[in-house]
């Protein structure tokens, strides 16, 4: 069995390392020191803050390419249809999608030009994300 966690009574002062990573929490005579490993664990695209931030991410996409629709930019449907949230890493501080269009047009459509009035389908997307967007409090 892995030990998650490992609480210690301590009088002595927090290690600076393990305080700067956020890994150590104090009350009172008692330390609660998380593993780095675990944290990494939670973090990753399986774990309980992965899993969390997907959500969020695919929720992202639907919402962004509602929002394409909204701002009148669909032609082919190319650039709505290719709206996704990839993982990119993570480590024991956060857990990475990125929500991009694969059209190589679509920062034009989100900026806007001298001609093009801005669409922007993915700040709106982004803006619009909740709390509970994340699932249930972890």
């Amino acid at each position: 069995m892995r030990t998650v966690f490992r609480l210690t009574k301590t009088r002595d002062v927090l290690n600076r390392r393990a305080a700067r990573e956020g890994s150590v929490l104090r009350v009172g005579d008692a330390q609660l020191t998380l593993q780095p490993a675990v944290i990494a664990g939670m973090n990753g695209p399986s774990g309980q803050v992965g899993r969390a931030v997907r959500q969020a991410a695919a929720l992202t996409v639907d919402r962004a390419k509602r929002r394409v629709n909204y701002y009148g930019r669909v032609d082919t449907g190319w650039m709505r249809d290719s709206i996704r949230a990839d993982y990119v890493g993570s480590n024991q501080y956060h857990s990475r999608f990125v929500v991009a269009s694969q059209a190589s047009y679509a920062v034009y459509q989100h900026e806007g030009t001298a001609r093009i009035s801005p669409a922007p389908f993915l700040r709106d997307a982004i803006e619009e994300l909740r709390p509970a967007d994340f699932g249930r409090k972890l």
